[in-house]
């Protein structure tokens, strides 16, 4: 029977895994594979088992049971189950280091005691092939020095390297927080594009907005030329006698005379109310790429958050921070002024014109009519007003602090949101640029909670750009309007 002896280190007990789960093919050539534990090893086993609860200490008891089970078999070995190898741990503590190697090994040393058993081994057992077993380097290179096989143990047969202490607590601390965690609100925050897609802090979102450029002096002049043409200075303020069916107050007129316009009255409507409605026109005009810019509304970030932990947030705040050359603003549609803001041209000033008055308008006939028609009419006056009432603070919605020109932060509010599926909220904030001027950098959106841990973060690449465009067009359908209405 071919027998292949393996002298083990107390390494093979304490840092491998266990002997059936090892691989023996080195020796699959061999009908059989006796381990021999020998004296030092034993020691050393029983000096570990009393180290406290670390892992050398718990496989060095393991070991300690194996042994005491050897000692009390009939057979003297413990067979291990490993399928097509037979393989056979015994406990021989009767052998003892051999005395030629006095001088070129230090038998104090466990390495060397163990090197100069497996020597006597060796003599012992002429005929048969002893490996000692280790993964250290003393019995390696004292193995090599006086001629003895050693086997290193491979890398496959070792257990995971044992966390140290501070590993240890480390670990059990980051438990504990998982722990807090799990009964803690959970806040997963997304950011998107334009489409709704995610994306991360890696991609840039590029936005354009309208720079609207002021109409040249020509432009403004040759606009202000076709108004005064189309609604010229009146020249003719006669007023022509009323002609046709006679109505009530003027049969109480009696007769009639026509009283000219005050000169006064046309020189003011030449030299002031007409000269001022031009100047009118032309400043709106002027300003009329002002009005568009206001009404532009600027681009706005996305950000998706859930609370998907096991209870409510509580005094939810959600941050915006610009860092670059940007600025925040409330989206439009929460901050609606601008849509409400309107524009147009004044209407062109009445020329003074004169006036027929009757022999009767002298006895108050006319007003006596007036006074007849009036009675037969009345002001309906509404009688439902709108009340707006007062305004709920739902504990449960997101509202926006207060609004501030130039933000480079700006922040919401929610005293308690929810947790659940149906509970997923957006987070949209604008951006913009100095007009003209291109804008870039990065937006942050933090979330913190009164009764969460940790804060939860996003950040996205932002680009602005500029496209200017003349206002002329606009402007021209501006007039063109405004001639139809009047």
């Amino acid at each position: 029977m071919r027998i292949a002896y393996l002298l083990p280190d107390t390494n093979l007990f304490v840092q491998c895994k266990p002997l059936s789960e090892l691989d023996w093919s080195p020796w699959s050539y061999y009908d059989e594979i006796h381990i021999i534990v020998t004296r030092p090893v034993q020691k050393e086993i029983d000096k570990h088992k009393n180290r406290g609860n670390d892992r050398t200490a718990s496989r060095s008891r393991k070991a300690a049971n194996l042994f005491r089970k050897i000692i009390s078999t009939e057979t003297g070995y413990e067979l291990i189950e490993k399928k097509d190898q037979t393989i056979k741990v015994f406990l021989e503590l009767q052998h003892k280091p051999d005395k030629e190697l006095d001088t070129q090994l230090d038998y104090d040393d466990f390495d060397d005691r163990l090197v100069g058993i497996a020597y006597a081994f060796v003599k012992e057992k002429a005929d048969e092939q002893v490996w000692v077993v280790t993964h250290d380097t003393g019995p390696l290179a004292s193995g090599k020095m006086v001629k003895v096989k050693v086997f290193e143990i491979p890398e496959d047969w070792l257990l995971e390297p044992e966390p140290s202490a501070e590993s240890k607590k480390i670990a059990r601390l980051e438990e504990k927080i998982r722990n807090l965690e799990q009964r803690e609100p959970n806040i997963v925050l997304l950011s998107l594009d334009e489409n709704g897609n995610e994306v991360g802090a890696e991609t840039a979102l590029q936005f354009e907005m309208t720079h609207w450029l002021p109409l040249t002096e020509d432009q403004l002049s040759e606009l202000t030329s076709q108004i005064k043409s189309l609604f010229p200075m009146a020249t003719d303020f006669q007023e022509p006698k009323p002609q046709g069916v006679a109505s009530i107050e003027s049969i109480m007129r009696f007769d009639s005379t026509y009283i000219p316009a005050a000169e006064e009255d046309i020189t003011e409507y030449r030299q002031k109310k007409y000269p001022y409605w031009i100047k009118q026109c032309e400043s709106i005009l002027s300003n009329y790429h002002e009005f568009l810019q206001c009404q532009e509304a600027y681009p706005t970030c996305s950000f998706v958050g859930h609370n998907v932990g096991a209870r409510p947030a509580e005094d939810v705040l959600v941050t915006f921070e610009a860092k670059g050359s940007f600025y925040l603003d409330i989206p439009e549609r929460e901050n609606d002024e601008k849509n409400d803001e309107t524009v147009t041209l004044p209407p062109p000033p009445k020329p003074p014109k004169g006036v027929w008055r009757s022999v009767g308008d002298i006895f108050g006939a006319t007003n006596i009519a007036s006074s007849l028609l009036t009675g037969f009419s009345h002001e309906l006056t509404p009688t439902i007003g709108f009340d707006p009432g007062s305004i709920q603070n739902d504990p449960n919605e997101f509202y926006w602090e207060e609004r501030k020109p130039l933000a480079k932060c700006l922040s919401l509010e929610c005293r308690q949101w929810r947790h659940g599926k149906e509970n997923q909220e957006t987070f949209e904030v604008a951006v913009f640029s100095n007009r003209g001027e291109s804008g870039q950098g990065m937006l942050e959106c933090r979330i913190e909670a009164a009764n969460a841990t940790s804060t939860t973060t996003k950040r996205l690449r932002v680009k602005i750009i500029w496209k200017p465009i003349s206002v002329l067009e606009k402007a021209q359908g501006f007039v063109e309007g405004y001639v139809s209405r009047v």
